[in-house]
This record gives C-alpha cells, structure tokens and sequence, in this order.
C-alpha cells in the first residue's frame, strides 16, 4: 500500500476523485496511523499539510465495510 499522489485516484466503493494536492504529512499519516483528511475542494495546493484534496463535488458517507483504494496513474 502506499499514500495518494497528486494524478492518482481515489476510489470509494465505486466513485472515483483525481487527487489535486496531497500535504506535505499525509503519506506519513495514512501509512502510520491509517488516517485521510480526504477534502473535496477542488484545491490544488494543501492548505493543511494532512491535506489531501481531490475534485470539488460531493464526497459519500463513510459506512462500515466501504472500501477505500488509492489507485496509482
């Protein structure tokens, strides 16, 4: 496994969001802590550095069992 990168898709079950910008901490968070501050702003720079920032549109609730990939291009 390893963290998003910017031109890397982000897929939730079966939505897929273009990664714009990644902070500079969020590699280190997903694969140390298991943690994504995931924000659809459509931001192509970081504002956090745990950022990462995909399309501005509507993200979908999270419930148990959903699948997260990160899907490298």
């Amino acid at each position: 496994m390893r963290a998003p990168e910017v031109g890397d898709v982000i897929r939730i079950n079966n939505e897929e969001f273009n990664v714009l910008a990644v902070g500079s901490v969020a590699s280190d968070n997903l694969l140390n802590l298991g943690h994504l501050d995931l924000k659809a702003n459509g931001l192509t720079e970081a504002e956090l550095p745990g950022d990462v920032n995909v399309e501005a549109r509507q993200l979908p609730k999270i419930k148990v069992g959903d699948k997260l990939e990160v899907i490298a291009k």
